[in-house]
């Protein structure tokens, strides 16, 4: 798919093992990035490297979001429309999501979720850095 590419974010570590147990935390991990221009486009997250043990997840999701100069500290961030789980396995992988026009609004919100499943410590650790593609 050839198009516009928007680095998201450069290679950035994110280490969440020591969430509490039986809990989760969601976070945004970049600025809103404008997708108005494009009839598509690509969520691309490359794995660095990757430790995620037992049954901890990490979640990389896309989000149409629709801010508003009469409410600037809103972002108005609807439902997840491009979502990618990064595992124990994903190190070196580049995982893809395609976002159609019709999904998102004027904006991208991208937040992360770290879930800390067991009652026994797990560890969520990876390096991700991550792109959006668009195509007019």
């Amino acid at each position: 798919m050839a198009g516009t590419i928007i680095t998201l974010w450069s290679a950035r570590d994110f280490d969440f093992s020591a969430l509490g147990l039986n809990s989760a935390t969601t976070f945004d991990v970049c600025p809103l990035t404008p997708v108005l221009p494009f009839r598509d486009a690509m969520f691309v997250l490359r794995v660095h490297t990757i430790n995620v043990t037992g049954t901890a997840t990490f979640k990389f999701s896309a989000h149409p979001a629709a801010p508003s100069i009469d409410e600037p500290a809103g972002t108005f961030v609807d439902q997840s429309i491009a979502s990618l789980t990064v595992s124990g396995s994903s190190s070196g992988d580049v995982l893809r999501g395609l976002i159609p026009q019709s999904a998102f609004g004027t904006h991208i919100q991208v937040r992360g979720t770290a879930t800390q499943a067991k009652s026994s410590s797990e560890t969520i650790q990876a390096r991700v850095s991550a792109v959006l593609v668009g195509r007019r």
